[in-house]
């Protein structure tokens, strides 16, 4: 069969097909999903365990300010890495298909959008147990990751810098409104009780809306586009991420003012925020460095260290990553909410029940892909979204 990527009427190359080196790639993407669950449960219990202090400690410590679910270096750091994996994911679903073959297409869109579907589905009854919940919007991402995998890189690259000018123009307009007593609380719905409430989440609002998140899937697809050989992260790929994180801070530093006391200085400083509420472009930049490293890491990581229980380990977490990650807001709503055996008494006890929560996961991931191949979330996300 021809694997030749596909060339348009006017003969512009749509593609670039990604020669797959399977075992390896896959591990590494395994192994970033594993260790990004971690912090994803661990910011996530801290957030909800400890509502009254995560957000504004009276007397912060060094930990207290770097796992702040608002201000935090390390809040939706991880998340933004999977839905990175995610995108690069895609494309390796893509790169098995001819993209001349149309009807081998039309089933790669199909189960995009049968997976997206499921997942936003799951995400959607989440909401009411887990507010703010990732499913919610992941789905939305492969929704329209089914419509957005034949197009060319140059379209995406578009769409991806589209979405973040966007997010930030959006924000800087509330900012603006702010100063004339128009604090745009429509944009905040409380819940996504109605269509028009669910259309304003998924695009705007509360934790990861696809103005500009979808910027971190395109991401990953193009990344994988243009991979070359066995690496998905080239050298050069990981320096300009390095600028990247740098540069955006240096910027941030540079720009914005010591104090704010009009809305000129408020415009300012929300322009180049590094805060991932604010939804600045600096955000998207600097935290899509930040995926780009991880991958680049653990790639390099799996390379050198062929044979570990550790690597192992973590790659069946990732493997059962949405059955886990189900599982910890179980855990939690019974744990803290029913049986009321663990109390808000800070970060250190989010923490210890994480780790808890997550070697247990551990321990079930190992065992069950020890005899099976998906975890049971995972079986059903394949059996529903198709293979």
């Amino acid at each position: 069969m021809d694997r030749r990527p596909a060339v348009d009427d006017s003969g512009t190359r749509r593609h670039r097909h990604v020669d797959l080196a399977p075992t390896e790639r896959l591990r590494s993407l395994d192994v970033v999903r594993g260790i990004s669950l971690f912090g994803v449960i661990a910011l996530n219990y801290h957030a909800v365990l400890n509502e009254q202090s995560a957000f504004a400690p009276l007397s912060p410590s060094f930990f207290d300010r770097l796992f702040n679910p608002i201000s935090g270096v390390l809040t939706t750091r991880f998340a933004a890495t999977f839905v990175f994996v995610a995108g690069i994911g895609v494309t390796l679903m893509a790169s098995k298909v001819n993209f001349n073959d149309r009807p081998g297409m039309h089933r790669l869109r199909l189960t995009l959008l049968r997976r997206g579907t499921f997942l936003f589905v799951v995400g959607y009854g989440l909401e009411w147990l887990w507010p703010g919940t990732i499913l919610f919007y992941y789905g939305a991402y492969f929704v329209i990751a089914s419509f957005l995998v034949s197009r060319s890189t140059q379209s995406l690259t578009f769409l991806g810098i589209a979405s973040v000018v966007a997010a930030a123009a959006l924000n800087l307009w509330r900012v603006s409104e702010r100063f004339a007593d128009n604090y745009t609380a429509w944009l905040d719905p409380e819940s996504p009780d109605t269509p028009r409430n669910v259309v304003i989440r998924l695009l705007v609002g509360y934790t990861h809306p696809i103005l500009p998140w979808i910027a971190f899937f395109i991401a990953g697809m193009i990344v994988a586009r243009a991979a070359a050989g066995q690496s998905l992260i080239s050298g050069r790929l990981a320096i300009l991420a390095i600028g990247a994180v740098a540069g955006s801070s240096v910027i941030r530093d540079l720009v914005r003012p010591a104090l704010i006391v009009d809305r000129s200085a408020a415009m300012r400083a929300s322009a180049v925020s590094l805060q991932p509420f604010d939804r600045g472009a600096l955000y998207v930049v600097s935290t899509l460095g930040v995926a780009i490293l991880a991958v680049w890491s653990v790639e390099h990581l799996v390379g050198r260290i062929r044979s570990s229980i550790l690597l192992t380990a973590l790659e069946r977490v990732g493997r059962m990553s949405l059955s886990l990650y189900l599982a910890h807001i179980l855990i939690f709503r019974l744990v803290v909410d029913t049986l009321k055996l663990i109390h808000p008494t800070g970060l250190d006890t989010a923490l210890v029940l994480s780790l808890a929560v997550y070697l247990g996961g551990l321990i079930v991931a190992w065992v069950i892909l020890q005899y099976r191949t998906h975890g049971p979330m995972e079986w059903i996300y394949r059996k529903v979204g198709g293979r």
